[in-house]
Parts: C-alpha cells; sequence; structure tokens
C-alpha cells in the first residue's frame, strides 16, 4: 500500500502455487495479485458476493472513495451467511430492523434474509 492506495494482496493461494512452481522462497512482489476487485464500504454483502462471483475473484478490496479500508474473503461472507442463517433460525432475525435503510436480501439455497451489514 503506498498512502492510502492498494498495491495488490498475497493470498494464502498465491504463495501455495508459487512453492509448486518454484520450489523456493519467492518475493512477494513476485506472486502478489495487482488487480483485485474493488466495492465501495456501503455495499451490501450480496453485492460483494455478486462481485466476487462476476470477477471469479476470492476476495475483493473494500474503499470509502480513494482510501483502501480493508478486505473481504469468500471466507468472511461465508461466515456472515451462517450468522445470518443462525439469526433467522433462532428467531432474531426481523425484516427491516437495524441501519442502514432498506435492506438488500442475501441469500442461500432455501434462504432469502432480508439484511444488509452497513
Amino acid at each position: 500500500m503506498l498512502g492510502s492506495r492498494l498495491l495488490g494482496v498475497v493470498t494464502r493461494d498465491d504463495v501455495l502455487k508459487a512453492l509448486a512452481a518454484r520450489g523456493d522462497d519467492p518475493y512477494v512482489a513476485e506472486i502478489m495479485q495487482r488487480e483485485v476487485p474493488q466495492v465501495e464500504a456501503s455495499a451490501g454483502l450480496d453485492e460483494v458476493q455478486e462481485r466476487m462471483g462476476a470477477e471469479q475473484a476470492r476476495l475483493v478490496a473494500v474503499f470509502s472513495g480513494e482510501r483502501f479500508l480493508g478486505l473481504v474473503s469468500r471466507e468472511d461472507l461465508a461466515e456472515a451467511l451462517s450468522i445470518l442463517l443462525f439469526s433467522a433460525r433462532s428467531g432474531r432475525a426481523e425484516e427491516g430492523q437495524g441501519r442502514g435503510g432498506p435492506r438488500k436480501s442475501l441469500s442461500a439455497p432455501g434462504v432469502n434474509l432480508s439484511r444488509r451489514w452497513t
């Protein structure tokens, strides 16, 4: 990162591929992904999930304008979906409640939850 600009990321898969291909200790700059899909911090989890699918990406970078805030991985989304499913099954998910105004849906097979995490 240079200032608040994201230069690239290295994932576990990137490291494993490099080790399998080269067998030595690769430099991070050689194996990092320089093109990372981006979303705005105001995006809902469903939008992040759609972006990952469209880009066939395992993670997306989260920005507020030009400022890099962090990363969201497929694993992060899976965990959030599990929490939402548990919450819905426990009767704690109340449609239309909470922050962020109107809800977008984040769905899983057989489940459509009206939630938005902001």
